[in-house]
């Protein structure tokens, strides 16, 4: 085991005694609840901190795509990408509604929402 994990375990038990501390949470067994007041509706952070990997992750109705994206040699010019199929477009305009609804939301900001709309649009 390396040497950080162990800071790293030291510095979760101690947030979760300082978090357990301030909540009062009774030195009984519980079943209603762990750790009172994290969360997404208390704690902003974690929201955007959930759309952000959420934004990463591929959409689960999106296709698999099974072969290997050709590679490209150095100081050549990269080829047109092929045009979408229908069920590509449907994926798409889906992740234009989510990004729609995150940024009136304000969970991005006008510049993210934009830059992440040019990004999906330049893909259909």
């Amino acid at each position: 085991m390396e040497p950080d994990r162990y800071g790293v375990a030291e510095y979760l038990v101690d947030e979760v005694r300082t978090a357990l501390t301030l909540d009062r949470v009774p030195a009984d067994p519980v079943d209603a609840y762990l750790l009172p007041g994290w969360g997404f509706r208390k704690d902003p952070l974690m929201a955007l901190v959930a759309a952000a990997v959420q934004a990463r992750l591929p959409h689960p109705a999106a296709a698999v795509r099974a072969e290997p994206a050709p590679l490209v040699a150095a100081g050549t010019a990269t080829a047109p990408a092929p045009a979408p199929d229908d069920g590509d477009h449907d994926v798409l305009l889906r992740r234009l509604r989510e990004l729609g609804e995150l940024h009136r939301s304000g969970v991005l900001t006008d510049e993210e929402f934009t830059r992440a709309k040019r990004a999906v649009l330049d893909r259909m």
